[in-house]
């Protein structure tokens, strides 16, 4: 018997079709031998209480596993989800769960979802909760891109309705974000937004629910403590009080749903890329293209960095639009953040070519500077306009002391050593994915460029000709790595559902299907022999036998860690791992036990990693916008690249090793020589989540240029680098 990977429905064998939700055999696998175990642990421990029945699984968390059950006593299906079996052994959390929970199981609001009980059964915790047919507002947005002003409304409406009926309760909630937002109803996610379409309003059998009050951050904060490692997934959505960890009110819930409001209207939250911690705390949002001005002022009163200035009531917020409208004459008295402390300058490491960094300045020179450095580029731009416009030819060079732009002359403009081959995207929408390129590699023998998509597929093209050769599907979330094994036999695909699988490339069939854990999986590595492949995710990084597909190590031990990026040394011994805190941890194969811990700049996060041909230095990229070299072996930082205006989303090094080229969503790519930190090179690219080198073959892939990172049609380049 096997289970149905979209709705979890057991399949009788020699079906072609799931019986619950219709889809194909070919893309049913039979779940691995430890996810059997773990959901045959969850599955006894529920029927094991005599009351509940389960029927199927429906849904993965990154806290847990959510079924749907029977109600023996009550006759009613419930949905039960199952929480970390770490919390069982844990008293004050444990303790902090249960007073959450009393608090929620008092909540009756129509659009709240009821939490009935606490339950224990066989050493694990369960929540049973009522059970809520339909979809999430989270993927809703995914299918409809961003909302109109009245469809966000309709539904923000109803779920501030909900939440000031909690506050009136003593209750916040701290934790709203689209994905505990739900729609109930027994009509498709397609059929829901085309009805919205068509009649310009929802249908009257739709509700609209919010679930998981307090519990969700709770067990996430509890995680976090025990694992010794912060939990991801929520940080777009904090307060500045949130991440500074004040008191949280009714107000912090205010915020929550402003950042929801304007992510329906806009198509991504206001801070979702680069420093997101500084941003929240210290920068105002950018304003909305095409929305009606008083919605915009309404969010940006919201989303006031002073609790005291946001609106007293969610209601409050929802009808301020309005009340704007009829009163124009209060869009003048918008609140303004109060004052944030200066800046200070990027993690203070020494250099080898350059002095130690000067103390950061106090908030008064930085006010002066900052004012000073406006002043100068847009003298130096006003200038540049002028010198072009007499034909001459002026480069603008960044210098990393100062953190300047200097107007300098040149002769005449270097050759470019890139060449681009050839690109697939709004050009070729037919072929091109559906939504941002979010993972890429290049088999071992140049011939096959593999593409990954937030539109959960892969695709396979021709590097000579750039055309599209096999769409691969197997995966029901968004695609988050993809990795060739050394001699190109396998091609591994990891998605944020937390599922691995492994394809042939002789024939393209799965090999095999791997469920990593609990957490979405974030990277994928192959050992240099290909015989282990290890996957990060929000909870654990693992290395698995690549024959059997069984587990082979778990590394930090029975709590784990959590990482973001992953890259395994040429040598084969050694692992490397980088995510929250800009904490990069060295890990011993053989012991599973970390080495050593590279402190980055603090509140920063690394996005991805490579080592050096010789194994010898390790590069990272992340919020912070600068490229840093390690020295290995001592753990300490060789050379600190600046240049990006974003994140650094990628980084690799050049067959010799000494040159190394990194991207961000900036729309750049830039080809550096390490020694002296000399950047040789910038081409205007796009916004790249992805880059992968083999030999003289660079790919880049995320979304259009002039698109961000939000995009109903990924783009994929192949350039040739004359080294």
């Amino acid at each position: 018997m096997v289970k149905c990977v979209k709705c979890g429905a057991e399949i009788v064998s020699g079906s072609k079709f799931c019986p619950e939700c219709g889809e194909p055999v070919s893309r049913v696998e039979p779940p691995t031998t430890e996810l059997r175990k773990t959901e045959d642990r969850f599955e006894s421990a529920i029927n094991s209480t005599g009351r509940y029945k389960v029927r199927k699984l429906i849904g993965r968390g990154g806290m847990g596993l959510v079924y749907l059950a029977y109600d023996k006593e009550l006759g009613i299906e419930v949905a039960i989800k199952t929480l970390p079996p770490e919390l069982s052994g844990d008293a004050r959390s444990l303790e902090q769960l249960r007073q959450e929970a009393k608090l929620s199981m008092q909540l009756t609001h129509q659009g709240i979802v009821r939490l009935y009980d606490l339950k224990e059964a066989r050493d694990l915790r369960l929540l049973v909760m009522e059970y809520i047919p339909g979809f999430n507002l989270s993927d809703y947005l995914f299918l409809r891109g961003k909302l109109s002003e009245d469809e966000a409304w309709e539904i923000l409406t109803a779920v501030a309705s909900a939440l000031d009926y909690a506050h009136s309760q003593k209750v916040i909630h701290r934790d709203i974000k689209p994905s505990n937002i739900l729609f109930k109803t027994t009509r498709s996610i397609e059929e829901v937004a085309e009805y919205y379409q068509r009649e310009k309003k929802f249908p009257s059998d739709v509700e609209f629910k919010v679930a998981d009050f307090g519990i969700a951050r709770t067990v996430s904060d509890s995680v976090s403590r025990l694992s010794n490692m912060p939990v991801s997934g929520t940080l777009t959505y904090m307060s500045s009080e949130q991440i500074r960890g004040k008191r949280q009110t009714s107000a912090t819930d205010v915020y929550s749903l402003a950042v929801v409001a304007y992510e329906l209207l806009c198509g991504h939250p206001p801070f979702y890329q680069g420093e997101i911690t500084y941003q929240i705390i210290n920068e105002p949002p950018d304003l909305i293209p095409d929305i009606k001005p008083e919605y915009m002022q309404a969010l940006l009163i919201a989303l006031s960095k002073d609790p005291e200035q946001r609106p007293k009531s969610c209601m409050e917020f929802i009808e301020l639009p309005k009340k704007l409208s009829a009163d124009k004459s209060k869009w003048a008295l918008i609140p303004q953040a109060p004052p944030e402390p200066a800046r200070a300058e990027p993690y203070p490491a020494q250099m080898l070519s350059q002095p130690e960094p000067a103390p950061a300045p106090s908030s008064e020179t930085a006010k002066k500077k900052s004012s000073a450095r406006i002043l100068v580029i847009s003298i130096g731009i006003l200038l540049l306009l002028g010198i072009l416009g007499a034909g001459g030819y002026f480069a603008l060079k960044y210098t990393k002391g100062t953190r300047a732009f200097i107007l300098g002359k040149t002769e005449e403009a270097p050759k470019s050593r890139v060449q681009l081959l050839w690109s697939a995207g709004k050009n070729d929408p037919y072929s091109s994915h559906k939504a941002r390129v979010s993972a890429l590699c290049i088999s071992p023998d140049g011939g096959i460029v593999a593409s990954g998509s937030d539109d959960k597929s892969i695709k396979l093209w021709s590097a000579q000709k750039g055309k599209l050769i096999k769409t691969l599907e197997g995966h029901s979330s968004a695609l988050s790595a993809l990795r060739f094994s050394p001699k190109g036999s396998i091609l591994a695909s990891g998605s944020k559902d937390g599922k691995m699988i492994l394809w042939s490339t002789r024939s393209w069939d799965l090999l095999n299907s791997i469920d990593t854990g609990i957490g979405e999986l974030n990277s994928i590595a192959f050992s240099p022999d290909g015989a282990f492949v290890a996957s990060a995710s929000s909870t654990s990084i693992k290395i698995w036998d690549v024959q059997t597909g069984k587990l082979y190590k778990k590394m930090g031990g029975l709590l784990g860690t959590s990482a973001r990026v992953l890259a395994w040394s040429p040598a084969g011994k050694t692992l490397a791992s980088g995510g929250l805190g800009y904490k990069l941890k060295l890990w011993d194969i053989e012991t599973g036990k970390d080495i050593s811990t590279i402190k980055g700049p603090e509140g920063s996060q690394v996005y991805c990693l490579a080592f050096s041909p010789g194994g010898s230095l390790l590069a990272s990229g992340g919020s912070d916008r600068d490229v840093r070299i390690w020295n290995v072996s001592e753990a300490k930082l060789v050379q600190s690249l600046s240049g990006h205006d974003k994140a650094v989303s990628a980084v690799v090094f050049g067959p010799d090793g000494k040159v190394i080229i990194s991207a961000s969503a900036d729309e750049s790519i830039k080809i550096w020589r390490i020694s002296g930190g000399v950047l040789l090179e910038s081409i205007k690219a796009h916004p790249v989540s992805s880059l992968c080198l083999r030999g003289e073959l660079l790919a880049s892939g995320g979304c259009p240029s002039g698109e961000g990172t939000s995009c109903k049609t990924g783009e994929l380049r192949l350039y040739k680098i004359n080294w």
